[in-house]
């Protein structure tokens, strides 16, 4: 269980290239919402068992699951997948208040089913730390450890506090000059956009590439994998800006990176695309991060808690080294406490026993609610034609789909398909590029081609809105 779906989808392909030359009749399942339009995916067969009880190794989130939480549709099927099995949960910190409740519930919930729970992580706060270890039993855990001078050997980068974004220029301009590959991590698509469209236009000739979440599903995929097997592998310059989705588990090998400040737990995760291959020639071999100081109010600092950032920024060092043995501590000071928010009232499962009220349907939107879960997608004007025929399958709908968040698209005034797929809204074709993803500020009916309204017309019953 990983937090990212381009941190499944890269763990997913690299399960399958260790495993599947010596084991060709294993099946290997991915389970997101886009799982199905994963590159590499392509028997018919595989397609359809993707979410079925059985998979000898499955990729996934936790929301794919925590419907056992919560008791909704299909949860005993997946109790029956989950029981007796080895689960594995990666970067179990970086879920917000909510989903780690979830999470912790989830963990509770496995070990009653007589999983193996493994979690991993190298950056938990020592409270999240020992509310695991209560709801394991801390007999039951094997903790490993390593001595501070091993610790050392894994020092790996050079901290820079810079104030801007300006200030960061005269780095790149360096890195370019030197052939080094340069990362740039922003919080938000907005503002990774207006940073790749200034590079852009200041660093003409350099390959670059922009990847977030709100690209069409098929694009995202083509990024993701040229982001692993074209830019890590680059020998010339290069820059990828991106935001959080290259935190956790993508097995990238940068050399210098800027980012803007983060709450410490995924500035570390951020720190550790760089500078990341570990043998005899890297070992005491430093690289240099930048990380940009936090905005002074709440609303640009979002979707962090500005106080956090704070923190995070006033511990990290400046031109020195970050030792490895003190991030903890460090981790600690940043989240002194645990916030969780408490959905016991919801669970089917407390105090080790299960409660479920006889003849009770619980629907998704509960658990929807519960995670404040506000995603939708939309479609291209120019592909709505497609869309519409009854012939296109799920995967072919899905490809073309782009995920964003309700609140950003809701009250626009576009047209919304009705009952149909994932029910998307309908952006003009000047909102979406391949290079820069979705364009919010351009998703305006002002901007539909007449072509939009020729099908409205033809086919008015089939959807929601004007």
């Amino acid at each position: 269980m990983l937090p990212f779906q381009a941190s499944i989808n890269a763990m997913f392909v690299r399960i399958k290239d260790e495993l599947k030359d010596h084991n060709p009749g294993l099946n290997i399942g991915l389970l997101h919402s886009s799982s199905r339009i994963q590159a590499g995916i392509t028997d018919t067969e595989e397609k359809m068992y993707q979410d079925k009880v059985g998979a000898a190794i499955k990729v996934l989130t936790p929301h794919q699951i925590a419907g056992i939480v919560f008791g909704i549709r299909g949860y005993e099927a997946m109790i029956l997948d989950l029981k007796g099995c080895d689960v594995i949960l990666d970067e179990i910190h970086t879920y917000n208040n909510t989903t780690k409740a979830i999470v912790l519930k989830i963990v509770e919930m496995l070990a009653y089913f007589g999983c193996r729970v493994h979690i991993g992580t190298a950056t938990m706060p020592r409270k999240l730390y020992d509310k695991i270890l209560d709801i394991l039993g801390r007999d039951n855990v094997y903790q490993p450890k390593i001595s501070k001078k091993v610790l050392d050997s894994f020092d790996r980068h050079i901290v820079h506090k810079i104030q801007n974004w300006n200030a960061a220029q005269p780095v790149i301009a360096k890195a370019i000059k030197e052939d080094q590959k340069i990362l740039i991590v922003c919080n938000r698509v907005k503002i990774a956009q207006k940073v790749y469209n200034n590079l852009v236009n200041i660093f003409s000739g350099v390959e670059e590439m922009l990847i977030h979440s709100q690209f069409e599903r098929s694009d995202r995929a083509l990024k993701e994998t040229d982001l692993i097997k074209k830019f890590d592998k680059s020998k010339k310059a290069c820059i990828v800006v991106s935001t959080q989705v290259v935190e956790v588990s993508l097995d990238i090998n940068f050399d210098v990176l800027i980012t803007e400040c983060a709450p410490l737990d995924s500035l570390i995760q951020r720190f550790g695309r760089i500078n990341r291959k570990r043998d005899e020639m890297t070992i005491g071999k430093y690289k240099p991060v930048y990380v940009i100081q936090p905005p002074d109010n709440a609303t640009a600092a979002r979707p962090y808690e500005l106080e956090i950032l704070k923190r995070s920024f006033e511990v990290l060092p400046d031109k020195k080294l970050l030792k490895e043995r003190d991030i903890q501590k460090k981790i600690d000071t940043v989240f002194a406490n645990l916030k969780q928010t408490d959905i016991d009232e919801h669970s089917i499962f407390n105090n080790g026993e299960f409660s479920i009220k006889q003849l009770t349907h619980v629907p998704d939107s509960v658990f929807l609610n519960i995670l404040d879960i506000d995603s939708v997608t939309c479609i291209r004007e120019s592909q709505l034609e497609r869309y519409l025929d009854s012939q296109l399958s799920d995967e072919e709908k899905i490809s073309m789909e782009i995920p964003v968040h309700y609140k950003t698209i809701a009250n626009k005034g576009l047209g919304k398909i009705r009952n149909i797929g994932s029910a998307p809204y309908i952006i003009p074709d000047i909102a979406y590029s391949q290079e820069k993803g979705l364009m919010k500020n351009l998703a305006n009916p002002k901007n539909y081609k007449q072509a939009y309204y020729d099908c409205l017309k033809s086919r008015q019953n089939l959807f929601d809105r004007i």
